[in-house]
């Protein structure tokens, strides 16, 4: 009698990766492995009609189940299955493994590179923070002396303005024709009486200083100035008498803000009238 056929040889391949992704059924898994051996195990609408059973075989008792040989070779061959799709899953995972030990040791080598580079760069900005300070520091001291300059030059300058309207004013007694246009400009007479002031000021002080020493036997020391005094004199006077008309326009017309200027000029340029007329005065009876 030939032996009968191990049923499992003659199974196709029944179970895949793609059966355990997703939403795993153990249910629908063993229901499609079943489905064509049992087909009662199907839903009763989709039940296709069971085939005939097998003529009985002559001084056999009929089987109980008649499907377990085949269902035994089927589980056999997919536990086959499972162990191979085990074995994938592990090769696959030994490499995955391995590939992330690689991909790991490169990115610690990258991050340890770029740790390196963001500490070089924050020891470049230090370096940078403190030459902008350093700088800063300089640009700073720079702009001191540079306004420092700037204010003597100012001084300077004034100096040198002072000392040109003081020649003009030195120049012939008795002749205010050859003044600067300053001194004859009726929008600029605040301006020009405060020339006036700081020259009366200088003079008073040279005349006076001057006028000591002539005492005790410098008898020219101070004849530079003089004639400067007297035009200075001679100028604060006309000065005043503008000041008064324009005063005395400026009242009549009710402009209070040019009265209040004439008054704040007349009264500088009074108080050094006054106290240059008793220098003058002194200084002559030393002599």
């Amino acid at each position: 009698m030939p032996m009968a056929a191990d049923p499992a040889a003659a199974l196709p391949l029944t179970l895949d990766l793609e059966d355990f992704k997703g939403d795993f059924s153990f249910d629908a898994l063993f229901g499609g492995l079943v489905d064509e051996l049992l087909p009662e195990y199907r839903g009763e609408d989709d039940a296709a009609p069971a085939p005939p059973p097998p003529p009985p075989v002559l001084g056999a008792a009929p089987p109980v189940f008649p499907a377990v040989d085949e269902l035994l070779g089927l589980f056999k061959h997919s536990c086959k299955e499972l162990v191979d799709l085990r074995r994938q899953i592990d090769k696959r995972l030994q490499n995955l493994k391995k590939e992330v030990a690689v991909q790991d040791t490169k990115h610690r080598k990258t991050l340890g590179e770029l740790e390196k580079g963001v500490d070089g760069l924050f020891d470049s900005f230090a370096r940078l923070d403190s030459r902008i300070s350093s700088v800063g520091q300089t640009a700073a001291k720079i702009g001191d002396h540079l306004q420092s300059a700037e204010s003597q030059r100012e001084t300077a300058s004034q100096t040198i303005d002072l000392i040109k309207y003081l020649m003009e004013f030195n120049s012939t007694p008795g002749d205010l024709m050859e003044l600067s246009p300053l001194f004859s400009d009726d929008s600029r007479v605040a301006e020009a009486a405060s020339i006036a002031q700081k020259l009366r000021s200088f003079a008073e002080e040279d005349v006076g200083r001057h006028g000591v020493t002539s005492a005790v036997g410098s008898a020219n020391a101070s004849r530079g100035l003089e004639v400067a005094v007297a035009n200075l004199q001679e100028y604060c006077n006309e000065l005043e008498n503008r000041l008064l008309a324009r005063f005395d326009a400026a009242s009549q017309r009710r402009e209070l803000s040019t009265m209040a200027e004439c008054a704040k000029i007349l009264s500088q340029v009074c108080i050094y009238a006054r106290n240059m007329v008793l220098s003058h005065d002194q200084t002559a009876w030393l002599k």
